[in-house]
């Protein structure tokens, strides 16, 4: 996707949602590649999740186990 033709008000609704519940971070998934950038939304609204795919034509969505009591919602 062409930025220039990303609505400018799906653009400001995208970087509240990293501003406010994502992080933005360089990665690499063996000791030897180019790091990569990696932009992360932390959210279990999967609707949400799916828009922002579909508005930007690139990502993945992936589901974290849980892993103890601890980390639950109450």
């Amino acid at each position: 996707m062409n930025l220039e033709d990303l609505a400018a008000i799906h653009a400001a609704y995208i970087a509240g949602l990293i501003d406010g519940e994502g992080t933005i971070t360089l990665t690499r998934k063996h000791r030897n590649e180019n790091r990569q950038l990696a932009v992360t939304i932390s959210s279990t609204e999967r609707n949400l999740l799916e828009f922002v795919k579909e508005t930007l034509g690139v990502g993945k969505i992936t589901r974290i186990r849980n892993r103890g009591a601890q980390h639950q919602a109450d």
